[in-house]
């Protein structure tokens, strides 16, 4: 039987500003929401299955293109979430944010 995961049952990392260990075992990717914290740029975010980051594997990335504070992009995996097999772990790559990641 297939166990089902709602959205409900997606834990919040709250706000994250750089690199971190959102999980450190293996779960499940549900979604990231990027906020830019100033006008600063282009903010680019990853998320790896691998504390290596980045020559772990990359399980999502989202891009801000911020042209005011406050613009958000966001990226919400399909039905169960992208499997990570080590780990979820998150690198801001470019530019000032708040991250959060939806995981379970």
């Amino acid at each position: 039987m297939t166990e089902v995961i709602y959205w409900k049952d997606w834990k919040s990392s709250g706000a994250k500003g750089k690199t971190g260990v959102i999980k450190p075992a293996p779960g499940f990717l549900g979604g990231v929401l990027v906020t830019a914290l100033d006008a600063g740029g282009d903010i680019v975010v990853n998320v790896y299955d691998n504390a290596a980051a980045p020559t772990g594997i990359l399980l999502a990335t989202v891009r801000v293109i911020a042209t005011t504070t406050g613009a958000q992009a966001s990226f919400g995996a399909p039905f169960r979430g992208i499997v990570a097999s080590a780990g979820i772990y998150l690198a801001v790559a470019a530019g000032d944010c708040s991250v959060i990641v939806y995981y379970n």
